[in-house]
């Protein structure tokens, strides 16, 4: 979970700045609604910029990261199919508050602000489902921080690999984790990533996790790895 890297030097003396993203969204319920498929490694919103939609993620993966003003950078966490972000825009006048940028081609509807109150206030299933979202999101980030504060290094890397969401990737193969780097887990984490590889090459000796070559390419969680959450 929280955790900080320094960015180059550039960047260290820079806040950051609103910039429209220039992200195609095609329309698909009158001027309300919208999609777009955005491949990997695009910003999707930006820290800073103005909440004007709420977004949901319908394909792929995507990690939502904070700058701060001195240049450091946080993951937060990583999205999968039937996440809502950008829900800050239910709040008026209010600019964003972290980035969202994709790892693996993603399909996104963009929902105007108006038009998503529109559909809490008269579409019951909708409302249904955006509740229990954030009902269940915001229980998410009261444990990630518990843990954050008392969970040792081993823990919190076996919690940030299970909760990793499996995404198609369009090969043909089916469902996977999307590519993740250990320096992105050590970020999501708050460690460094000589911790990171330790505990990885634990886990696979262990036989509760598997990766051949790049770890992000091939990575397999097995449900094995929970037996860590569970230690004393």
């Amino acid at each position: 979970m929280f955790s900080m890297r320094k960015k180059h030097a550039l960047a260290a003396h820079k806040a950051p700045v609103a910039t429209a993203n220039v992200i195609a969204f095609r329309p698909t319920d009158g001027d309300h609604a919208a999609i777009a498929h955005i491949p990997p490694d695009e910003s999707i919103f930006r820290q800073g910029e103005p909440c004007d939609a709420l977004f949901y993620l319908r394909v792929g993966a995507a990690k939502v990261h904070v700058l701060s003003k001195s240049g450091r950078e946080a993951v937060i966490m990583i999205l999968g199919p039937g996440d809502f972000f950008g829900e800050s825009a239910m709040l008026h006048d209010t600019p964003r508050i972290c980035s969202v940028t994709t790892i693996t081609p993603c399909t996104v509807e963009r929902i105007e602000s108006a038009e998503a109150w529109r559909r809490l206030r008269e579409e019951p299933s909708f409302a249904r489902v955006f509740m229990d979202f954030v009902v269940n999101r915001n229980r998410r980030y009261l444990i990630d921080l518990s843990g954050h504060h008392f969970y040792p290094t081993e823990k919190r890397l076996a919690r940030a690999l299970l909760r990793l969401p499996k995404v198609n990737l369009g090969d043909g193969r089916g469902n996977r984790l999307p590519p993740i780097s250990q320096e992105t887990l050590a970020e999501m984490i708050g460690t460094n990533r000589s911790r990171v590889n330790y505990f990885m090459n634990k886990f696979r000796r262990l036989g509760m996790i598997d990766y051949r070559g790049r770890m992000g390419d091939k990575l397999t969680v097995r449900p094995s790895l929970a037996a860590i959450l569970r230690e004393e």
